[in-house]
This record gives C-alpha cells, sequence and structure tokens, in this order.
C-alpha cells in the first residue's frame, strides 16, 4: 500500500509527537504521518524517565531549550490534574575543580535569567538543607539550587498531551515498523518502507522525513547515508525506595525531615551528589539512580530493559551507601521497587542533534539528548518543524546542535549531565 504525506516522523515518542504536533498546528494543510512500532509505549524512553526538567547545565542552548519547553508547558500542560513538582535541583561537588565548574555554570544560568543559586561550602548547604549529614557537607565545596523553574513532572502525562494534540490536528498514527529509507537521488529520500502491525508492507512517500528514533536512530541514518550517527541505546536503572525510620514526611507539598523545623528547611528538591547519584521524592516514596562510569556503561539492544546483576552492583555498592552517606534517614531503607529504561546516548558529546545532515538535507534528525529529552521535548519539536517550515530556527538559534557538527570537529560538550 502507497500513502503521501508532507512529512513522515519515525518515532511516535516525546520528541517526534512534539514535532508532530508543531507542523500539523502551525502549517495550514500539512500533511504529517507517525509512525509508530508500539502505541502502548510500554517500553518507550519517554515513558520510563523520571521527568525532570532543569536549567542547570553548562551550554546556552540547554538552558535555552529547558526554559522555552517550560514556558510552553506552564501555559498549555500543567494544572491541577497535571501538577508541576517545582521543588528545584540541588547539584552537589566535593573538589576544588567540581566547584569551580559549578561557579561557571551557574554564571551562565543567572545571566540567561535562571534563578541558580551559588551554595558556597558545607554549612551554607546545611543552613539551607539541614538533613545533609555532618560528615557529607564537611566534605562538600559548592552547590548549585534552582530556586524556580525546576523539579519535576509525570513523563507519561506530556507524552500523552503530545498525542492527543497532534492528532487533535489532524496528524496520522501509523501502528508500524519503519525498516528503510528509498532515495531518489543521492542526496535526496523519496519514501519510507514500513511493516505494518499485521505484517503488511507500505510505503509512506514523503517530503521530508524528521528520524525521532531515539536510540535506535542509528540504522536509518546510514539508509539516509549518515554512516556514523552516534547515537546508541544505554541502560539506566531507576530504584524506587523507602526511608525506614519514619524520619522522612512526603506528600505532595515536598519531602520533609521529621527531625528539622520545616519552616527552617527547604523540601528535599532533586538531588545529584558529587557522584552522580541523584535521589528525588516521589508519591510516597523516593526514585533515586546513577549513570555507570564510562567503562562500564556498553551499548544495549533497543529491546534490552532487563534487569541484571549490574543493578545489584549499583544499589548495593553506588547508590544506598551514597544515600546512608548524604542524607539523615537513609542509612535504613527499603528497595521497593526497580526499572530499567533508556538514555539516547550521544556518544560524542552527549548533546541534542537537531537538524538535517549533510548527506541528505530532506531528513532531519531529533535525538541523542542523552538523558534531558523529555525536559527539552517542546522546544525542539517546534525547532524541527521551523527548520522544515521555514529553513532555518526562528524561535531559537540552535545551529551548534546541528549534525554537522561532527564532521567538523565543532563539538558541543555538556558538563552537567545526570
Amino acid at each position: 500500500m502507497r500513502k503521501s504525506f508532507d512529512v513522515v516522523v519515525l518515532g511516535g515518542g516525546v520528541m517526534g509527537s512534539s514535532t508532530a504536533m508543531w507542523l500539523a498546528k502551525t502549517v495550514p494543510g500539512i500533511r504529517v504521518a507517525v509512525v509508530e512500532r508500539d502505541p502502548t509505549y510500554k517500553s518507550a524512553s519517554s515513558v520510563l524517565a523520571a521527568g525532570g526538567i532543569r536549567q542547570q547545565f553548562s551550554n546556552r542552548e540547554n538552558i535555552l531549550l529547558s526554559q522555552e519547553s517550560l514556558r510552553y508547558y506552564r501555559q498549555h500542560v500543567f494544572g491541577p490534574s497535571f501538577p508541576f513538582k517545582e521543588f528545584g535541583y540541588l547539584t552537589l561537588s566535593d573538589t576544588a575543580t567540581g566547584r569551580q565548574t559549578l561557579v561557571e555554570n551557574a554564571e551562565i544560568q543567572q545571566s540567561l535569567g535562571a534563578r541558580t543559586v551559588l551554595l558556597d561550602g558545607g554549612p551554607s548547604i546545611q543552613q539551607r538543607f539541614p538533613y545533609v549529614t555532618d560528615d557529607f557537607a564537611a566534605r562538600l565545596t559548592a552547590g548549585t539550587f534552582g530556586e524556580a523553574d525546576e523539579g519535576w513532572f509525570d513523563p507519561c502525562m506530556l507524552l500523552n498531551h503530545f498525542r492527543t494534540e497532534a492528532k487533535g490536528a489532524g496528524v496520522t498514527y501509523i501502528h508500524g515498523a519503519a525498516v528503510g529509507l528509498k532515495k531518489t537521488d543521492a542526496r535526496r529520500v523519496g519514501s519510507v518502507a514500513v511493516k505494518g502491525k499485521a505484517g503488511e508492507d507500505l510505503e509512506l512517500v514523503a517530503g521530508h522525513v524528521v528520524n525521532a528514533m531515539g536510540g535506535n536512530a542509528a540504522p536509518l541514518a546510514v539508509d539516509a547515508g549518515w554512516a556514523e550517527h552516534p547515537v546508541a541505546p544505554r541502560k539506566r536503572y531507576v530504584f524506587n525506595v523507602q526511608a525506614q525510620d519514619a524520619e522522612w514526611h512526603v506528600s505532595g507539598k515536598g519531602a520533609v525531615h521529621r527531625r528539622f523545623d520545616a519552616a527552617a528547611q527547604t523540601p528535599l528538591p532533586l538531588l545529584v551528589c558529587p557522584n552522580c547519584v541523584w535521589i528525588r521524592p516521589d508519591t510516597h516514596s523516593f526514585l533515586c539512580g546513577v549513570s555507570p562510569c564510562r567503562d562500564s556503561d556498553p551499548d544495549v539492544a533497543d529491546d534490552d530493559l532487563a534487569i541484571q546483576d549490574d543493578s545489584d552492583t549499583l544499589w548495593f555498592e553506588t547508590v544506598w551507601p551514597t544515600l546512608a552517606e548524604s542524607l539523615s534517614g537513609f542509612e535504613s531503607v527499603k528497595l521497593v521497587n526497580r526499572w530499567a529504561g533508556h538514555y539516547e546516548y550521544n556518544k560524542i558529546d552527549q548533546n541534542a542533534i537537531i537538524g538535517a545532515h549533510e548527506s541528505c538535507p530532506n531528513v532531519l534528525y531529533i535525538n541523542g539528548f542523552s538523558g534531558h529529552g523529555i525536559q527539552q521535548s517542546a522546544a525542539a519539536g517546534r525547532a524541527v518543524c521551523e527548520l522544515i517550515a521555514h529553513g532555518s530556527f526562528q524561535t531559537l538559534d540552535l545551529r551548534k546542535m546541528s549534525p554537522n557538527r561532527f564532521a567538523s570537529g565543532e563539538f558541543l560538550f555538556e558538563k552537567q549531565v545526570v
């Protein structure tokens, strides 16, 4: 079966659905199709993420993407039925080098209007967050706290918003797997080969193709002429835990420590420790995790979400000891649940890829966000829409995120990856 569209989006997660939504809502008469292999999204990165949003980045582009996305979420998404847990991020360092990095990053963030506060040393951190333990505070050199516009939300609800808005604006969702691209000449893709849900073969003729396939983007990038697409799936575990000694009270108003006066403490933010262990409150418990060391962080198959022995190693040797050392009341915890999701990991500079590769100008990429895609999806989708509709970025200048930066060596390294 053969169908024609102006734009075919490969991947219906937050990036693909956001892009489709913006195209359908802002370009009159455009015909947009989204190809999604699993409409239940049970293994999608979009729904297995922790849902954080922050401005604490080292690159201007990442800060602006998060700010613009948050502006959209406040206007069109967040509300009583979709709350934004605006409790901030607290990023800590325990070395002189780490302190200098936080200072430099805070200066960039503040210059762009972010309400990042620099906390210089353990005593100033404990004054605001008294549940940080004395021993841990004694070795801290600095911290940065986002007083506003940082926190977390339900990523499943955000995905549902984009899909609902896209479908309401006329986008066609196709249940199937994109299996190949057919070129009309050396620098142009003319159609997408799709294997439908019942095994039928579909050919989708397209004026533009958007590769929003996350960690699985590379195979079809090769079809389009980009042989060395640098993104691959990397497994990340999320642990759901309960503090056992009843020192913590977790509610919709945040997580506070019962030992300290509630008025004298800031509710627990999303805390990022110097070794990259992170923790944040959930409904009645806590979510936490850590990114593994580079030498033990292999690419995985895009369907590999198995809980393996390395999750026990991360929990018992890194995550739990760090929590017990850093936060009062975490010496004894109950591991309630755990799951695995994927980062669509950019192996070169851990930053987003947005735009067309020089090998094939009518194929655009929106992937490689390396763990901060959910929060930036609204602005990133709009950016791809602008490239298709206008031939250039209109709202944010994201030229440094071009796929062509890898060939030119103009990498965009992000220092603050969680």
